[in-house]
């Protein structure tokens, strides 16, 4: 956070949400595009977890395929009515594979 607030971004107060199930977090992406943005020049999603080929895990994971798909992510962040025209970073910070298996 601090790293982004020195460099002009002002972030919203409460929209850390650590330890989400994946159906979480789809809401959660899905609500911010739903909301007014046009104040903004931009936008930053940053998500750090563990993930498979092209999918992010959530909490339920390992219990019931608690995944959520990139695209998923970053094609709901691109059709923000209110952030078109506007840049939208997304920093993920997941495993892409399998370790120690060939």
């Amino acid at each position: 956070m601090e790293l982004f607030s020195a460099i002009g971004f002002q972030p919203f107060r409460g929209m850390i949400y650590p330890n989400q199930t994946a159906r979480k977090m789809m809401d959660l992406v899905s609500r911010f595009t739903s909301g007014n943005h046009s104040d903004s020049s931009a936008a930053v999603c940053v998500i750090m977890s563990h993930g498979r080929l092209g999918q992010i895990c959530g909490t339920d994971a390992c219990r019931n395929d608690g995944t959520v798909d990139i695209t998923y992510m970053t094609d709901t962040l691109s059709r923000c009515e209110s952030l078109q025209g506007k840049p939208k970073m997304v920093f993920i910070m997941a495993c892409q594979g399998t370790y120690g298996k060939s």
